[in-house]
């Protein structure tokens, strides 16, 4: 450091730009791993539930897969539902 100071560029802070993207990633990756939590909770819901529906689908947020869990999603549900 005392011989090659001069060659060395000064350290600058973070502009306000560069934090506030700093920000949105680390919020981005907290919402990520909150769906991935969420995510597995709602397939371990679906194997106590109805066992064999929770294969049927491969990711549980599309759309045929809510509206599956909204009419299915309790335990007395499916045995309503094979009565008719």
């Amino acid at each position: 450091m005392r011989t090659d100071g001069r060659r060395l560029t000064p350290l600058e802070p973070d502009s306000a730009l560069t934090q506030g993207l700093r920000a949105l990633v680390r919020a981005r990756l907290d919402l990520l791993g909150h769906r991935l939590a969420i995510s597995n909770q709602l397939r371990a819901h679906l194997l106590a539930v109805t066992p064999a529906a929770a294969g049927l689908f491969s990711g549980l947020d599309s759309p045929v897969s809510r509206a599956f869990i909204a009419d299915y999603g309790t335990p007395g549900r499916p045995r309503r539902a094979d009565r008719g």
